[in-house]
């Protein structure tokens, strides 16, 4: 065995904006392979950026979940929304919701695509997934799934892709999720 044979580390960077500051830290997460790490990993690895974020005084202790409860934010102006990026070695993607949940072997997850602004019979188009399977598919697969979403409901209703929001829908919540990479998912409370 080589070291061409190990896996690229694995980091995930936080970052935020305080006032005209930008804060950001990275850490990493095991040295395994992507579907190898299971959601408790990625939480894990959250709350620990965010708590660097914190020493740092970029969020405040609730922002950062380091709060018993549900505190509100305790800056005069409310701290920015942390932005979770997952570094690969080769790439940067978006670190979304549905990687920090963890579900069992009957839950689906609805990829959803729909119109920025909402209107009358809005259209949208879908597709369903395993959710165990999705949350274990490599970055660059889940985008292709995406992208396909999104090409059907330009196909069939002649949405142009600047006016396209996508979300993942797992049957309780809705969870950003950035079709075009350039967005990456904003963090809202984890």
């Amino acid at each position: 065995m080589t070291a061409l044979d190990f896996p690229a580390p694995t980091m995930v960077q936080g970052e935020v904006h305080s006032g005209d500051v930008k804060f950001g830290c990275m850490q990493q997460i095991a040295g395994v392979s992507w579907p190898m790490v299971p959601p408790t990993g990625w939480r894990y690895v959250v709350r620990k950026v965010k708590a660097l974020l914190h020493g740092e005084g970029a969020i405040c202790a609730p922002c950062a979940g380091l709060a018993d409860g549900d505190a509100p934010c305790v800056h005069p102006t409310p701290c920015g929304p942390v932005r979770m990026t997952i570094w690969t070695g080769r790439a940067a993607f978006p670190l979304t919701d549905d990687m920090l949940t963890t579900y069992s072997a009957f839950d689906r997850l609805r990829l959803i695509a729909t119109t920025v602004e909402p209107r009358l019979h809005q259209p949208y188009a879908q597709r369903e997934v395993a959710a165990l399977q999705w949350v274990e598919t490599e970055p660059a697969k889940r985008h292709e799934r995406m992208a396909e979403v999104v090409a059907e409901l330009r196909k069939s209703f002649g949405v142009p892709t600047s006016d396209v929001r996508t979300f993942l829908w797992d049957g309780k919540r809705e969870m950003p999720y950035a079709h075009n990479w350039a967005r990456a998912s904003v963090d809202q409370g984890r």
